[in-house]
């Protein structure tokens, strides 16, 4: 079974909205898409936010690297310059000259140390901007994972109801174990993991061979032991025995061996 992938958190919010539209308010899956929902939409708000005040620290950031690479350009001739004030005060301080210049060159060098610091608190905040974002992009990444698994779980039930998994399987807590076996391939198909990957019908249908729980027991009028189930041999008896142990009568029903005219 296919299912949509999504570019964008949008779209994953608006495909959300039309699958609780079909559900109906008294599915038993709409309760936690309502949650998943309202979550998605909240961390949307946080996400818009967080995005618009990165970009704006990305632009800062390449207006402060212009700034830093002029500011050290200055600061390499102010250094120069520093170095011959240095040497121009101790001619100052020698009898006929004035603390009127002293001061001035005092004060520029004391400019160009402020403007030194506030550029590099300006750079340690942008650097903190980039950790924030990289901290949404991995938030961001848990919930559009969130989003595959509940897709991948709807596709499951409803290939499970298509073969016939009995619902009171389907309900349980052992069923939604096995969305861990899918994954979801860049064309949007639902396959096993690992080397050799099945399709939902392939997966399931195979589980049937070897596994009671996931057969639905034929009954009505006229069933009785030994009713076909497809399975012959080993297959059958080892079905047959599993039932046994998990005291599944109805299954052990289904699984037992065929009654043999003229023997007991």
């Amino acid at each position: 079974m296919e299912i949509p992938t999504f570019a964008t958190l949008e779209e994953a919010i608006e495909a959300l909205k039309a699958n609780l539209v079909q559900l109906g308010d008294d599915a038993p899956e709409a309760d936690r898409g309502r949650f998943v929902l309202k979550d998605l939409m909240e961390y949307d708000q946080r996400l818009s936010k967080k995005t618009d005040d990165h970009k704006k620290s990305i632009s800062e950031k390449e207006s402060l690297t212009q700034r830093a690479k002029k500011a050290e350009s200055e600061i390499a001739k102010l250094a120069e310059v520093i170095k011959g004030h240095e040497n121009t005060i101790e001619k100052l301080q020698q009898p006929g000259e004035t603390d009127a210049k002293i001061q001035m060159l005092t004060a520029e060098n004391n400019r160009v140390l402020s403007e030194n610091r506030e550029l590099k608190a300006k750079m340690e905040a942008h650097e903190q901007l980039g950790a924030e974002h990289e901290t949404l992009k991995s938030e961001y990444a848990g919930l559009l994972g969130t989003v595959t698994e509940r897709k991948i779980y709807d596709a499951l039930r409803e290939a499970a109801l298509a073969n016939k998994v009995p619902q009171s399987f389907i309900d349980s807590p052992d069923f939604r174990l096995h969305v861990n076996q899918f994954e979801v391939t860049q064309d949007g198909d639902i396959i096993t993991k690992g080397d050799k990957p099945k399709t939902m019908n392939g997966y399931i249908q195979e589980r049937q061979k070897t596994s009671p729980h996931w057969v639905t027991p034929t009954s009505g009028a006229g069933a009785k032991p030994g009713t076909s189930t497809g399975l012959t041999g080993d297959a059958r008896a080892a079905n047959y025995e599993q039932a046994a142990k998990n005291g599944d009568l109805a299954a052990m029903a289904l699984y037992s061996p065929p009654v043999v005219a003229g023997k007991p």
